[in-house]
Formats: C-alpha cells, structure tokens, sequence
C-alpha cells in the first residue's frame, strides 16, 4: 500500500460527506421538523431550513409553502389557567416569516416534495438582529 493510500481515502470521504451539504433532503411525510430558516424563496414558496436530524446530524432541508398552508405564530401564554392553554396561536402571513427564525413544520402526508401543511413560528427574530 503506498503512503499516499490514506490520504486519498480521506479525500474521497471528505468529497463524498460535501455532498450532503450541496443537496438538501427530502423528509418522510407528516412528520414535523424544527429548524432555522437560512433561505426564503419568496416566489418559489420555499423554505430551506437547517436542522439537527439523527444522531445530532446537521441538514438542509427545503420545504413548499402554498396557499393551503396554515402559518401561524406560537407565544407562551403566561396567564394560562388550564395545562392545554399555556401556548397561544396567531395567524401569521408567509410573508412576515424572516431568515433565523426558529419554526416548526409540519409535512402534508400525501405530497411527495416537502409541502407544509403548518409552519409554526416558535422563536421569531427580533428585528434589530
């Protein structure tokens, strides 16, 4: 075996582990996802969030938004009364959604390519960061 052997194997795994990166995932449908919104694709309806997946795994994942979708906001309510009440829900546009905020996304079960069926603002960014 010549001494360039494991330098070449590691070049080829690092070649091969870049190539993750480069193409987003496709995400079994009707399972949530929580991730940081890195791209917003205005016209497309698009979303590319990054999550840790299996294993603590960093990934990019691209998702639809279309018209169906339901985009809302989540708070703490801290003035809840019963266990069901602590968070409340407001209605959000697609539009008011920003680059690392902090969503959860839901998939619709019968689209095969990443159509959300909720995108749930869960940590908004602030404004002046």
């Amino acid at each position: 075996m010549s001494s360039r052997a494991p330098l070449r194997l590691a070049l080829i795994t690092l070649s091969l582990a870049s190539l993750v990166w480069l193409f987003p995932t496709v995400a079994p449908a009707g399972m949530r996802h929580a991730g940081t919104v890195l791209v917003m694709g205005g016209s497309a309806g698009t979303l590319i969030l990054g999550e840790y997946w299996v294993n603590g795994q960093w990934r990019l994942l691209t998702v639809r938004i279309t018209p169906d979708t339901q985009v809302v906001l989540s708070e703490r309510d801290e003035m809840f009364k019963e266990l069901t009440d602590t968070f409340t829900t407001t209605p959000v546009r697609a539009r008011g959604l920003r680059i690392k905020d902090f969503v959860v996304v839901e998939l619709v079960d019968t689209a095969p390519d990443n159509v959300a069926s909720l995108v749930m603002v869960t940590h908004p960014e602030t404004a002046g960061s």
